[in-house]
């Protein structure tokens, strides 16, 4: 069974849900970590990406709506780098410490916020 997780409480009174597909992807790329999750609302399946790079103005937190029409992913939400909460520079944290969750989660939080916005 597919644990159902309500949008974060940002969303105020909403009680919109989105369901997770999967656990999140964390990766490490050259000087970057990326997260990457999926969930399904309301019909929709919305992927939201959110990169930490060594430079804040390469950092970057963005939420697609899969197309079945055009069969490809269309932007609907971000968060400018200015306003990412994010932490820079994940990547040289030692033990693997910017590979966990929790940094993303308000970034996260607010592109959920803002996907639910738009699908209401």
């Amino acid at each position: 069974m597919t644990a159902t997780r309500k949008a974060p409480a940002i969303i105020d009174k909403t009680t919109f849900l989105f369901t997770p597909l999967g656990e999140p992807v964390i990766s490490k790329g050259t000087q970057s970590v990326l997260f990457v999750a999926l969930y399904k609302v309301d019909g929709h399946k919305v992927r939201t990406t959110i990169k930490s790079d060594s430079y804040a103005s390469q950092s970057e937190a963005v939420a697609h709506i899969w197309s079945t029409d055009s069969l490809k992913w269309n932007l609907v939400a971000s968060v400018p780098f200015s306003l990412m909460r994010t932490p820079t520079k994940l990547y040289y944290l030692p033990n693997d410490g910017g590979c966990a969750a929790y940094h993303f989660r308000t970034d996260e939080a607010e592109l959920l916020r803002q996907v639910a916005t738009i699908l209401l």
